[in-house]
C-alpha cells in the first residue's frame, strides 16, 4: 500500500532529491542536519546483516549541503570477526559536503555480572504531552512532545517521531528514525534564553540497541562552552529504556553573539 505523505527524499536514478520537508531552519536552501544523519545511516545499512548491531554512527557536517541532487556512497574499510567499519560520503554536484563512519558490532550474550546502572528515565509517556506545532518558524515535519526545558535555559528533555516518510512509500529502518533523531541533541543541549547559540557541526551516536517503536526520548545530560565552542551530550530513549547517548560540538552562531 502506498503511503499518501510526501517523503523527505525522492530519487531520480541513482540520485537522491531533496524535497521541501529537508529545509534547514538555518539556511532554506540547505539541507538539515537530521537528513545527513539519516543519509549516513541509509548508505550504511547496505553492508549490515542480521547478527551486527549498527553500535556507532559519526557524522561529520562540515560544509551546507544544498537542496540539489545528492549521491550517497558507502564502503566497507574494515570487516572482522566482531567489527565491521562502512565509510559514507555525501557528495552534491561532485562536492564532499557530509561524510560519516558507522561501526557495526557481532551481536552475543552480556557478560553475568553486577555493573552499575544510571537512574531510570521517569518522565511521561508521549501521549500525554501537548504536541509542539511550529519550530523556528516554519512548519515541523516531525512530531514533538517537550518533556522540561522548552522555556529555559535549562537542560532540556523531549519525545520526537517521524510523520513523514525518508524515502517515499518505504518505512524508515530503526537506525534512520534514530539518526533523525539524533541530530536534534543540539536543542537540547544549546538552547538558551536567546534560542540555540551554537551550530552543530557534526554528532556521535553510540547505540547498545536500536529502538523499539516509533518515539525517541532526547535528555541533554552535560555541556561546556569556551571561545566559541560547545561540546554536550544526551543520553538517548525510546518507550523501554535507555537505548545509548548523542555527543556533538557545537559552533557559536553569530546572530546571538551580541546585544542588539
Amino acid at each position: 500500500m502506498e503511503d499518501p505523505r510526501p517523503a523527505a527524499f525522492t530519487f531520480d536514478g541513482d540520485h537522491l532529491i531533496p524535497t521541501d520537508l529537508t529545509a534547514s531552519g538555518w539556511a532554506a536552501d540547505t539541507i538539515m542536519g537530521r537528513y545527513l544523519a539519516a543519509m549516513v545511516a541509509w548508505g550504511a545499512e547496505r553492508h549490515g546483516g542480521p547478527d551486527l548491531q549498527p553500535a556507532r554512527l559519526t557524522v561529520d557536517m562540515f560544509r551546507p549541503t544544498p537542496m540539489a541532487p545528492l549521491d550517497v556512497s558507502s564502503a566497507v574499510v574494515r570487516d572482522g570477526r566482531r567489527l565491521r567499519v562502512v565509510d559514507v560520503s555525501v557528495h552534491a554536484a561532485g562536492t564532499l559536503t557530509c561524510r560519516g563512519t558507522v561501526l557495526l558490532a557481532r551481536r552475543s550474550s552480556d557478560p553475568i555480572n553486577q555493573v552499575w546502572d544510571p537512574p531510570r528515565w521517569d518522565v511521561p509517556a508521549p501521549q500525554a504531552i501537548e504536541r509542539e506545532s511550529l519550530h523556528r518558524g516554519f512548519l515541523m515535519p516531525w512530531d514533538q512532545r517537550t518533556v522540561t526545558g522548552s522555556a529555559s535555559a535549562g537542560p532540556r528533555r523531549v519525545w520526537l517521531r517521524e510523520t513523514h516518510p525518508f524515502l517515499p512509500d518505504v518505512a524508515a529502518s530503526p537506525l534512520v528514525r534514530v539518526a533523525l533523531a539524533a541530530d536534534h541533541a543540539n536543542g537540547q543541549i544549546n538552547t538558551g534564553t536567546r534560542g540555540i547559540g551554537h551550530i552543530n557541526a557534526d554528532l556521535t551516536l553510540v547505540l547498545a540497541r536500536l529502538p523499539v517503536g516509533e518515539w525517541i526520548g532526547l535528555d541533554a545530560t552535560s555541556r561546556s562552552a569556551a571561545t566559541g565552542i560547545s561540546v554536550g551530550t544526551a543520553d538517548v530513549y525510546d518507550a523501554q529504556g535507555r537505548i545509548g547517548q548523542v555527543a556533538m560540538v557545537g559552533l557559536a552562531d553569530g546572530r546571538v553573539l551580541h546585544d542588539d
